[in-house]
């Protein structure tokens, strides 16, 4: 086997050397924004893991406040519904009691009888008392 001599060895790594140095002299520019665009797009996606984790965790605790206050909303509300319920209830009861109650006040003055100033005309005397005579 020959052994190359080292002008052969050395003119060989010399063209080989040229046309790579050119190929990564041009290339670098392009290769190190390339590279570096690369690790920021890798942290980005670490990061907005992070923070896609960060919002899932606000939003299920938003979920659950608004479920409590929509809880206690509706709540409130049905208290509130019932009550009115209860005081228009009260109301119509009392109306009604109040229209009895005329009808009784009524009923009773028939059965006690005329007044003393029913009495005192039918009589030809003038007197002005409302009280019943017993």
């Amino acid at each position: 086997m020959d052994i190359p001599d080292w002008g052969t060895i050395s003119l060989t790594a010399l063209a080989s050397a040229a046309p790579n140095a050119v190929i990564f002299g041009f290339w670098k520019p392009w290769l190190g924004a390339y590279g570096g665009e690369k690790g920021k797009n890798l942290a980005r996606k670490e990061d907005l893991a992070t923070i896609l984790a960060e919002v899932r965790a606000v939003t299920n605790t938003q979920k659950e406040l608004e479920a409590t206050l929509n809880s206690g909303v509706w709540n409130r509300q049905t208290l509130w519904v019932h009550k009115r319920d209860a005081y228009a209830d009260v109301l119509k009861a009392g109306g009604k009691v109040a229209r009895h109650y005329g009808k009784v006040a009524t009923i009773l003055r028939m059965l006690e009888g005329p007044t003393t100033i029913e009495r005192n005309t039918h009589s030809n005397l003038t007197c002005y008392s409302t009280s019943p005579l017993l």
